[in-house]
C-alpha cells in the first residue's frame, strides 16, 4: 500500500499508520497479547521509511496501546492499559538540540522549554552540537534511538544543509526550529523578530543624534539569525532616510567553535575590528549582532585609545543577567523563556498531527546599559 493512494496531504505519514494500527487493535484484528507486525513489515506495507514506521509504533507505546520487548517484538497491551480510553501510561520524551548554552543566551530558553514539557507530560532531553554538524547529526540520532516523539533543533550555522535534518523533514518526523531556520525548509519555527529588533537599536541611535552607525556581525551562512539582523540593519537605515554605507558593515567575525585556539582567534578578530573602525573614522555608534562580539568591539575601541560610550556607543544582542549595578552593554533582550515555551507547545501540536503556523516571531526589549550615553 502506497501512502500517496490514501490522500496523505494533510497529516504526517506516521500519524495515519498509528491510526490504522489503533483501529485494527480496537476491531480486534490484533487481540490482547497478539504480536504486531515488525517495523520492517509496517514500512514495506505502507511504502514508507523504517523511521516513519518506528514513529507510529513509538506513539502506540507512548499511549499504552502496545508494549515492546527488546529482541522479541511488539504486542497488544493488556486491558489494564485502558486501550479504549487512549490513556498515556508513562511520560513521553522530546529532545532539544542546541549549539550550546551561552552565559548571555540559552539558559532561560531551556528553563521555559523544560517547564512547558513537564506541564505537557514530556521528559525533555537536552543535547549540544557545539556548532558542529556531525555532532548535531549524532545528537539527533541518539534522541531518535531513545524514542523521542519529536525534536526542537537550533540548526548549526553551516555552508550546507544538514542531510539528517533534511531527511527528518522529508519523512515527516516532528521537528521545530529554534532561534534559526533553514531557507526553503518549511518547518515550524520560533525566534525573536530579529529584523524588528535591529530596527529598535538603529532607531535608538538615530534618535540620539547618530548618523554614522556601523554593524559588526558574524558570517551569515545558510541559517538565518545573523542574516535577519543584517537585513534589519540595512532596512532600518534606509527607512530612516540615511544613506546606507556598505563600508559600515563588517560581517566576517568567526564563530567560536570547539577545538579553536580562542586566544589567537580573539586577537585576530580584534585586529580586524580595529582596522574596520580606523577605516570608518566618522562612525560614532556600532551595533554588535551578539554579546561576545560586543565584548570584542569594546576591546578594539579601547585598544585604539578611545572610550565607550564617550567616543563610540555600542548596542548588542543579549547579555548575561546582572543582579547588581548596570548592565555593561545596552542590549536587545530576547524573550528567551517564551521562546522555549512556544517551541515545546509548537512541537506538541506537530506530534499530535495538528497543522502549525509556520513561524512565531517574538517581541524584544531594549535594555539600557553603560555602553550608551542614554540621553
Amino acid at each position: 500500500m502506497n501512502m500517496e493512494d490514501k490522500g496523505m496531504s494533510d497529516e504526517f505519514l506516521y500519524v495515519q499508520i498509528y491510526k490504522d494500527l489503533f483501529e485494527e487493535i480496537k476491531q480486534e484484528k490484533y487481540k490482547i497479547g497478539d504480536k504486531l507486525p515488525t517495523e520492517k513489515e509496517v514500512s514495506e506495507k505502507y511504502n514508507v521509511s523504517r523511521i516513519t514506521a518506528q514513529r507510529a509504533m513509538n506513539m502506540l507505546v507512548d499511549d499504552g496501546i502496545i508494549v515492546r520487548y527488546s529482541g522479541v517484538g511488539s504486542f497488544v497491551a493488556s486491558k489494564e492499559e485502558k486501550i479504549e480510553d487512549n490513556v498515556n501510561t508513562e511520560k513521553k520524551t522530546i529532545g532539544m538540540v542546541v549549539e550550546t548554552i551561552w552565559n548571555s543566551f540559552g539558559i532561560e530558553v531551556f528553563n521555559g522549554a523544560y517547564r512547558k514539557a513537564e506541564e505537557l507530560g514530556y521528559n525533555l532531553v537536552l543535547k549540544k552540537s557545539n556548532g558542529n554538524q556531525i555532532a548535531e547529526m549524532k545528537a539527533i540520532e541518539e534522541l531518535i534511538q531513545m524514542g523521542a516523539s519529536g525534536i526542537i533543533i537550533m540548526p548549526v550555522h553551516g555552508d550546507y544543509y544538514s542531510d539528517r535534518i533534511l531527511k527528518l523533514f522529508v519523512e515527516g518526523y516532528p521537528i521545530v526550529f529554534l532561534d534559526r531556520y533553514l531557507h526553503g525548509i518549511h518547518v515550524p519555527f520560533v525566534s525573536s523578530d530579529n529584523i524588528l529588533a535591529t530596527s529598535q537599536a538603529v532607531s535608538y541611535f538615530i534618535k540620539n543624534g547618530h548618523q554614522h552607525i556601523g554593524l559588526v556581525t558574524g558570517l551569515d551562512k545558510e541559517t538565518t539569525t545573523l542574516d535577519d539582523r543584517k537585513q534589519g540593519f540595512i532596512q532600518s537605515i534606509l527607512e530612516s532616510g540615511l544613506q546606507i554605507n556598505k563600508e559600515y558593515i563588517y560581517d566576517k567575525v568567526m564563530s567560536r567553535l570547539p577545538g579553536q585556539d580562542y586566544e589567537a582567534t580573539f586577537k585576530k578578530i580584534i585586529e580586524d575590528i580595529k582596522e574596520f573602525i580606523e577605516s570608518n573614522s566618522d562612525m560614532t555608534a556600532i551595533i554588535a549582532a551578539e554579546y561576545d562580539i560586543a565584548v570584542l568591539v569594546k576591546k578594539a575601541i579601547e585598544d585604539l585609545g578611545k572610550s565607550v560610550p564617550e567616543d563610540m556607543e555600542i548596542i548588542c544582542f543579549d547579555s548575561p543577567e546582572y543582579i547588581l549595578g548596570n548592565y555593561p552593554f545596552t542590549h536587545i533582550k530576547q524573550n528567551e523563556n517564551e521562546m522555549g515555551t512556544k517551541a515545546v507547545e509548537m512541537l506538541n501540536r506537530v506530534i499530535i498531527g495538528e497543522k502549525q503556523k509556520e513561524r512565531i516571531l517574538l517581541d524584544t526589549e531594549l535594555i539600557l546599559g553603560d555602553s550608551t550615553k542614554n540621553n
